[in-house]
């Protein structure tokens, strides 16, 4: 906005309008992309269950923002067609590199899900109906969506509760974390009226590199 308002102060609409087609269109996703990359590498560490991993990933992903920003303004600073147009490359090839990087971590976590949480179905804690709800971002808001629509808003709260805090079980059972797992286990009967499940190993402990570590 200060940038915008200075425009247009010093060089009327046609400076505002130059600036915000700059600003907002050519480098609008300058700062999503270096939050981006920063934001990764805390969600990197978060699923790494011990070890300098954990520790070094955000310093690293820190460091990796700065870079591509501090570049960024190097490249605009020197006024060069060549520099410009790398700058616009690299800002927009990165935020496509971070695209496919979240579609793929998504369809990652999704098989979590799916072979986490079918041994709590066996186990009772979940139904196959909401196994398949959960596994689903789809299907979990057209339930929502369903509640909503018959009135009933607290239907519609349990059952985003429950999507939550599933999925946060399949994740730490991921990482190896069953003191955390049994107490959302805990949390999933509570919320649903079953009993809790008994404290167990992963699925499939030969693929959880953080089952073998812990």
């Amino acid at each position: 906005i200060f940038y915008f308002a200075g425009s247009l102060q010093e060089a009327g609409l046609d400076g505002l309008t130059m600036t915000a087609f700059f600003r907002a269109v050519v480098f609008g996703m300058n700062h999503a992309l270096f939050t981006s990359v920063f934001g990764a590498s805390l969600g990197y560490a978060r699923m790494e269950a011990q070890g300098r991993r954990r520790w070094t990933a955000p310093v690293l992903g820190l460091l990796g923002a700065m870079f591509l920003h501090g570049m960024h303004n190097l490249f605009v600073s020197l006024s060069h067609a060549v520099c410009f147009l790398a700058s616009v490359m690299s800002n927009w090839g990165g935020a496509l590199v971070i695209l496919v990087v979240m579609l793929l971590a998504a369809q990652r976590e999704k098989g979590w899900i799916a072979a986490h949480l079918k041994a709590e179905v066996e186990s009772g804690l979940l139904t196959a109906e909401e196994y398949d709800m959960i596994g689903s971002y789809r299907k979990r808001i057209a339930a929502t969506w369903r509640a909503r629509l018959r009135s009933s808003q607290s239907e519609a709260r349990r059952l985003g509760k429950l999507a939550q805090l599933a999925t946060e079980l399949a994740f730490k059972v991921q990482q190896g974390d069953e003191r955390t797992a049994q107490k959302l286990r805990q949390e999933i009967a509570a919320l649903r009226g079953v009993r809790a499940t008994a404290q167990r190993e992963p699925v499939d402990a030969g693929e959880n590199t953080h089952s073998r570590k812990s």
